[in-house]
């Protein structure tokens, strides 16, 4: 069954609406761990390691009624915050500023519609904050994600700049403090995806979009303890990577957390500040 979103503009502003065609099944709602094998519709999986077979672990379909100032979720609960991200004094900061005001972003993020949906929250690009007057991210996470392939269905048209949906941080496996991987991050005129090691030590760009991905995209990141992390949109294998040395030996099982933010920043990139919009988030295990 096709969703079809349209939020009265008083939730927003004057004439301001959300519309989306994805084609997830609304009667697919919270599917919680060991309830049943195979994919989900919508979904689009990479072969199974070694012939298994996938199981869903993790399903949220977003499908809470909320409105700006109220998350409202369908019974899974994730983390909201904001983050300012520039300081005045360094481009990226993820430390709270001294006599900033950090404005809750229960206000930019909330479920409706079937969708999540993250505002743009300010007015001040985040390259180009001051200790007084940060630029934003808005984000949502989920501690305690395990390996397995992680899933979303995405759309970044009116996300005013830097969005990332269904990225993992900020776990280190095998002597690394911190290791994150983006799979389909905008933070500039294109899409990517990318692997960080080692503090942001380590940095491999393991795929750029020849162009900006507009509409609907399917995306995920298969993380495998004994190899490592590997990219896919549209079920295309897009690379892969292996920076904490994850093997046999040394696999890396250590729980991170998956994320979804939006930032804004450099709006040339985008048209319009109306939000980033996220279907479902999924995630699929094997034995």
């Amino acid at each position: 069954m096709i969703k079809k979103l349209f939020l009265l503009a008083a939730l927003l502003a004057p004439s301001l609406a959300y519309a989306g065609y994805p084609s997830a099944n609304l009667s697919a709602q919270v599917v919680r761990a060991g309830s049943g094998s195979g994919a989900l519709p919508g979904s689009i999986l990479p072969p199974c390691p070694g012939g298994c077979t996938w199981s869903i672990a993790f399903d949220d379909e977003f499908n809470g009624s909320g409105a700006p100032g109220n998350f409202a979720t369908d019974g899974v609960n994730w983390s909201v915050w904001s983050q300012p991200y520039a300081d005045g004094t360094t481009a990226w900061s993820f430390a709270n500023v001294a006599g900033a005001v950090i404005t809750n972003c229960k206000d930019a993020v909330f479920e409706n519609g079937g969708y999540l949906h993250i505002i743009p929250l300010g007015s001040i690009d985040v390259h180009q904050g001051t200790p007084t007057n940060p630029g934003y991210g808005c984000e949502i996470g989920r501690a305690g994600a395990g390996p397995g392939y992680w899933e979303a269905y995405v759309n970044y048209d009116n996300s005013i700049g830097w969005a990332d949906a269904d990225w993992m941080c900020c776990t280190g496996w095998n002597g690394d403090p911190q290791a994150e991987m983006d799979v389909f991050e905008l933070n500039g005129p294109t899409q990517n995806c990318t692997s960080y090691a080692h503090n942001y030590g380590i940095t491999h760009r393991l795929w750029t979009a020849p162009h900006y991905f507009n509409s609907w995209h399917n995306i995920g990141i298969l993380w495998e303890p004994t190899s490592g992390f590997s990219c896919y949109v549209d079920g295309v294998f897009k690379g892969s990577d292996n920076p904490d040395n994850c093997s046999v030996s040394t696999p890396c099982t250590n729980p991170t957390t998956v994320r979804v933010m939006n930032g804004l920043t450099q709006p040339q990139f985008m048209p319009n500040s109306t939000g980033m919009l996220v279907d479902w988030i999924r995630q699929y295990t094997h034995p």
